[in-house]
């Protein structure tokens, strides 16, 4: 009755369950209850539950919480106890699960189920409602471990820590039922985002099947991953250098951190495919605006001839109205390349009668 089935499911996608009212609810409008279990151990068969958090979300926000320890009806082990806080002595008045299934089902409705690593919470929901002879609710269900896995292949691990610290969310009452479920809540509402800008997700439908698309090799070395840990949300131009230290392709970007994580995605471009492939190394230069790192690519792949850079190569020279701003009166002049020296640039101009135009109007 409650999850089980939903998550029977989800785990194993029948596209069939795809129906049109999946297809008229944005994503980003519609309700979830993300939730997370502390067990007695990890084998669903022989261990119990002995907390459960849920974090209801509506409309990208959260709205509402549900919190209740669980009398397993067996021995907590004490590094279980160590792990989570829970004793014995604080769930031997604790309600069983079935006392608990009619405020879960009532608390979840037909909302949205959501856990990382759903594979393990729904192996003991599973459980617990077959021990009490329980059905499941029919809701569908998202892992978050599973988008994660696609959304950013290039981090190492898509474990709950790692996406807390990659996202940078304050996660409060590590290991506790509620704890990791609110941080499980804040990290689906940051993949909204990347769903919607970079994968063209609009709807349920399109997050359950993005969950579901294949997965790709990750090509990523550690190296190459270590680079990217350390890349800026700042406009400016990167580099990718091979096993020499070469220049293999440069790039511009507004936020280097996002652009090159386009990189790593799962359906990339041969192309993009064959940087990385080449690729030991990320440099990067932070710029001001992503005007200035627009006229650096320019002139820095004319100057280095990166050999999987092909567009700009074939532009003609350019040229731009340098402002001396290293003079005690500033004085303006038509030069044919881009310096980080202090001064002020305008440009590019294809033609060199254009730019002295504007050096007279200006």
């Amino acid at each position: 009755m409650f999850i089980s089935f939903l998550l029977a499911n989800l785990l194993n996608f029948d596209k069939k369950k795809i129906n049109m009212e999946l297809k008229d609810i944005p994503f980003e409008k519609a309700e979830y209850c993300v939730f997370d279990f502390e067990t007695t151990g990890t084998s669903p068969k022989l261990d119990k539950v002995i907390e459960i958090g849920i974090v209801k979300i509506s409309n990208s926000k959260i709205v509402d919480k549900f919190q209740s320890l669980i009398n397993p009806g067996q021995p907590i082990p004490y590094y279980i106890t160590l792990l989570t806080g829970i004793k014995n002595s604080d769930v031997i008045n604790a309600p069983y699960f079935e006392d608990l299934y009619e405020k879960i089902k009532e608390f979840v409705g037909d909302s949205i189920l959501v856990a990382h690593n759903l594979n393990f919470d729904y192996s003991f929901m599973k459980n617990e409602c077959q021990r009490a002879n329980l059905e499941m609710l029919d809701n569908y269900a998202i892992c978050t471990l599973k988008l994660a896995k696609r959304l950013f292949p290039e981090l190492q691990s898509k474990s709950l820590s790692t996406l807390v610290k990659y996202f940078n969310i304050k996660h409060r009452n590590v290991h506790s039922g509620l704890g990791d479920a609110i941080a499980t809540a804040k990290i689906l509402l940051k993949m909204f985002p990347y769903l919607r800008n970079e994968h063209n997700a609009n709807t349920l439908e399109d997050i359950i099947n993005f969950q579901n698309s294949p997965t790709t090799k990750n090509i990523v070395t550690k190296k190459l991953a270590e680079n990217f840990s350390k890349i800026p949300n700042r406009p400016g131009v990167y580099f990718f250098k091979n096993s020499k230290d070469e220049i293999i392709y440069i790039g511009k970007a507004k936020s280097l951190k996002q652009r090159i994580s386009h990189y790593f995605l799962n359906n990339i471009s041969r192309k993009t495919k064959e940087i990385i492939r080449k690729a030991n190394k990320i440099d990067f230069i932070e710029t001001n605006t992503e005007l200035t790192a627009l006229i650096a690519e320019a002139e820095l792949i004319k100057q280095y001839s990166p050999k999987l850079n092909t567009l700009l190569k074939k532009y003609s020279s350019n040229y731009f109205i340098r402002i001396n701003k290293t003079h005690e009166f500033p004085t303006i002049e038509v030069v044919t390349n881009f310096y980080f020296d202090g001064n002020d640039y305008f440009g590019p101009y294809p033609k060199k009668r254009g730019c002295k135009c504007d050096k007279r109007n200006n």
